[in-house]
Parts: C-alpha cells; structure tokens; sequence
C-alpha cells in the first residue's frame, strides 16, 4: 500500500465526508477516516451514544471492533 500523501484533519463530531450516520435517539457516528483513504485496509469512525452504555449487543461477520 501507498503511504499517505497529504494529512485530512476531521474536527471533533465531523464526518470525513459530512455523511453523518444517525443511529436514531440523538445518536450518531462520523467517519473519520475510510476505506477510500486507505484502499479498504481500514476505516475509523467516532460514534457519539446519548443513552449510557453505547450500541446494542451485535456482531460484526467480517470487521474487527477495537475500543
């Protein structure tokens, strides 16, 4: 893979694309940076939870989650 050419700053509760993704109940999360910046290797994203405890039980079939 290429290394990075530029460096793209996302403000705190901005969105790389300002592509915001509502989860619902004043919920949110913005991509920090994505597969298009890092030829699908990996992507980031900041989510923003306004009940305690963040997202519902899930799983992810094909990504890793990291906290």
């Amino acid at each position: 893979m290429e290394t990075a050419k530029r460096v793209i700053r996302v403000q705190q509760r901005q969105d790389r694309f300002n592509e915001h993704i509502s989860t619902g109940a004043k919920s949110s999360i913005d991509r920090k940076v994505s597969g298009k910046d890092t030829a699908g290797s990996w992507s980031m994203f900041e989510a923003h939870w306004s009940l305690k405890g963040g997202p519902p039980l899930h799983v992810h079939q094909v990504e890793d989650e990291w906290f």
